[in-house]
């Protein structure tokens, strides 16, 4: 820390015989330590100043930030499980699963059901990626399977079955797996599935087969390959 040294002796009217000398030290003082002691001093000040104004601004968002990882916190300790088994309203705090990733509720919602994760401005992503979260065993019902709803479907088929997809993300990679028993009949796949080599693989009558679907660029393409021919 810079300070301001002790000023000489001030000379005096009163002792003549030392006033010249004694007003030139203290001129040479002035010009030599005073001026350029305060200019450093008043640096210093600046320099200080600066910083606390930073880390003013530093503890502020830290302090945002801290509010921030709270809220996180207790929605996350109020998970309500998959958004598509809840129906209802639904109130903060709140965050469910849906495609794969966890959802964080902003607002009150009268109905759950018409306020979908990802689409609605009512939610938002609690983290940034996919998290891992044990899949819920997904049959499914018709011939379309709904990405959203989970990671692994199953299906068993006695006649020929089209296979159509929806609510493929479009925002980052997805896989599923699709568990088919065949008793009878075919499988056909979305013309936008490719296999290795463009061959598909025999999937016989009698035999469970698992799928995987994997896509990088939402609906555009599927890559797919199979373990087929499970006995049991």
């Amino acid at each position: 820390m810079t300070t301001v040294s002790n000023a000489p002796t001030l000379p005096s009217r009163g002792a003549p015989s030392t006033f010249s000398a004694l007003f030139e030290a203290f001129l040479s003082w002035m010009k030599n330590n005073l001026v350029p002691e305060i200019n450093a001093v008043a640096g210093e000040v600046n320099t200080n100043a600066s910083t606390a104004s930073t880390a003013a601004g530093t503890a502020t968002a830290a302090a945002g930030t801290a509010s921030s990882a709270s809220a996180l916190a207790v929605a996350a300790a109020n998970f309500k499980g998959a958004w598509s088994g809840l129906s209802g309203a639904l109130n903060t705090p709140a965050s469910v699963a849906h495609g794969g990733r966890l959802w964080m509720l902003l607002s009150n919602l009268g109905d759950v059901t018409t306020k979908t994760p990802g689409v609605a401005a009512e939610w938002q992503l609690l983290f940034g990626r996919s998290v891992d979260l044990k899949a819920d065993v997904q049959p499914v019902a018709a011939s379309d399977i709904d990405w959203s709803l989970s990671t692994y479907f199953t299906k068993t088929i006695s006649s020929p079955l089209t296979l159509t997809f929806s609510s493929v993300p479009t925002d980052r990679a997805a896989l599923i797996v699709f568990e088919l028993t065949v008793t009878s009949g075919t499988l056909t796949l979305p013309a936008a599935c490719k296999w290795p080599d463009d061959t598909a693989p025999n999937l016989p009558s009698g035999k469970t087969h698992l799928l995987f679907f994997l896509t990088d660029s939402g609906t555009a393409r599927f890559r797919v390959c199979a373990i087929p021919n499970f006995t049991t």
